[in-house]
């Protein structure tokens, strides 16, 4: 099935960043608009590789003397800086970024022979293939400063909610826990590993995202191994891992979901 690059995705993902960011509805294929602190922008970005969870390219045009600023965020995004930048012909007042780490040498060839570019330039950087991503790039820390944030913030307003879950429910399981929590995250619950991509170190991470549960007693060692062997296997719709538990008087349940290419396993509340 041809991955899609999904709108929540990126605008998600690109806010993650820091860029106040607003992006807007889908044009043909993968091009999309929108605005960058309330100034247009325009991108043609592809999907996520599946073997290392980079995308493989992306072109965006953004307003002159405001790109300085905003390139820095986007190679964050991305994981690697941009390989050119250049004017066009009837649009001076934008300028181009170009992102590719499959082929930026043919790309570059063509944008020599395209007679609408102007100011073409090279930055070196952008030629060097990304370094594979580290287990903590797809997880952050639950910290005890961030418990104490969200405690303070129930006290005020006991409906507040953090990634479409209610604060004070998932309260008792992160105290105990301490829990990795996926950089992604899901509609079905709170994701502790969500993934879009089949890196060569999947086991490990898998491993890495689960030692908080383990440690706490609410996986064992055979449940931990039900868990990677459902990542690892080709099919997920089928032989799905679930787990009900309770930690004073909320109950949760634990449940590896297949949904739009992400792979997750999350924590729901359950009534």
């Amino acid at each position: 099935m041809e991955r899609k690059v999904l709108w929540a995705e990126l605008q998600s993902e690109l806010s993650d960043v820091g860029l106040n960011i607003l992006v807007g509805l889908p044009e043909e294929g993968n091009s999309w608009q929108g605005e960058i602190d309330g100034k247009p922008f325009l991108m043609t970005i592809s999907p996520k590789n599946e073997k290392d969870g980079f995308r493989d390219f992306m072109i965006i045009s953004l307003p002159l003397q405001e790109d300085e600023k905003i390139v820095p965020f986007l190679s964050k995004f991305m994981g690697y800086k941009p390989f050119c930048k250049y004017l066009r012909k009837g649009i001076e007042s934008f300028i181009t970024y170009e992102w590719d780490k499959k082929s930026p040498n043919d790309r570059l060839k063509e944008l020599r022979e395209d007679t609408d570019v102007d100011n073409l330039r090279i930055s070196e950087e952008g030629f060097q293939t990304p370094q594979a991503q580290s287990m903590e790039m797809f997880f952050q820390q639950i910290t005890p400063e961030i418990v104490k944030k969200w405690e303070e913030v129930v006290q005020k307003n006991a409906k507040a909610e953090w990634n479409y879950n209610r604060i004070c429910d998932v309260l008792p399981f992160v105290k105990k826990v301490m829990p990795r929590i996926g950089q992604n995250q899901s509609l079905f619950g709170l994701s502790i590993i969500s993934l879009d991509c089949k890196p060569q170190n999947m086991e490990e991470i898998i491993q890495y995202g689960l030692e908080p549960l383990l440690a706490a007693d609410i996986l064992t060692k055979e449940e931990v191994k039900q868990v990677v062997n459902w990542y690892l296997q080709e099919a997920h719709n089928s032989g799905h891992f679930q787990k009900k538990f309770e930690i004073g008087e909320v109950k949760y349940g634990l449940v590896t979901d297949s949904h739009n290419g992400y792979l997750d396993f999350n924590l729901q509340v359950l009534k």
